[in-house]
């Protein structure tokens, strides 16, 4: 572990793929949610962030590897996530303007070598064409959803 900003943060590479270990201090919704282990077939019942808090967190830190959170979190849980609770939780933290340019300047460097080299270090793979294009239009529903 390492301290950082929103708290304690640790990452791994198992088996090639990245587990990443975040512990936030401070006023965050969560949920208890069951986990199952990597390691074996049992689960736990654990309290984790809300998708909606941890996109917001992790887009306002504003750290390459966010980033590629933000992203990763947008590719795999968009449908999940209650965009109405991220607007209202937006508006209540003061940051909704801010949000939406944070949330541009990461389409925006979708296109650029700096992401994929950043995508490619933290994943281990290329950021594909596909996942690209599917990220924009989650991009621009998305900046629909909270103005």
């Amino acid at each position: 572990f390492r301290t950082a900003k929103h708290g304690l943060s640790a990452f791994k590479r198992i088996e090639g793929a990245p587990i990443v270990l975040n512990i936030s201090i401070g006023d965050v919704s969560f949920s208890k949610r069951s986990i199952k282990s990597f390691y074996s077939d049992k689960s736990i019942q654990a309290n984790v962030i809300d998708i909606e808090e941890l996109i917001t967190n992790k887009l306002m830190l504003g750290r390459d590897k966010d980033k590629v959170d933000v992203c990763i979190v947008l590719i795999d849980s968009y449908e999940s996530a209650d965009y109405e609770e991220l607007k209202r939780h937006l508006v209540k933290k003061g940051i909704k303007n801010s949000f939406s340019t944070e949330i541009k300047r990461l389409s925006n460097l979708l296109d650029t070598k700096n992401f994929r080299d950043i995508w490619k270090g933290f994943i281990g793979r290329d950021f594909s064409k596909d996942e690209k294009l599917k990220l924009k239009n989650i991009i621009i529903h998305l900046i629909k959803r909270i103005t």
